[in-house]
């Protein structure tokens, strides 16, 4: 069964995180601002995955500006949903 997903961040430059979920593998993961290449690698590394193996991974990615481990990147949003 299919269900569409939409996360709004806060501390990022991704302003939408909008995704379709087919049983537990994440489909259709987009991004409504931010960085172009960073998120079209994040989408491609996410397709096809299951939530529960990328969240693990990136959880402590943070951005270069803010303090250690704070979620502030494009991963480590996504992950948070």
């Amino acid at each position: 069964m299919e269900t569409k997903h939409t996360y709004t961040p806060q501390g990022t430059c991704s302003r939408l995180i909008e995704f379709t979920l087919d049983g537990t593998v994440v489909r259709d993961l987009r991004f409504t601002g931010g960085c172009h290449g960073n998120t079209q690698g994040v989408a491609a590394l996410v397709e096809g995955r299951r939530p529960r193996r990328r969240s693990a991974a990136w959880r402590a990615s943070t951005a270069a500006a803010r303090a250690p481990r704070v979620p502030t990147s494009s991963p480590g949003r996504c992950a948070k949903r």
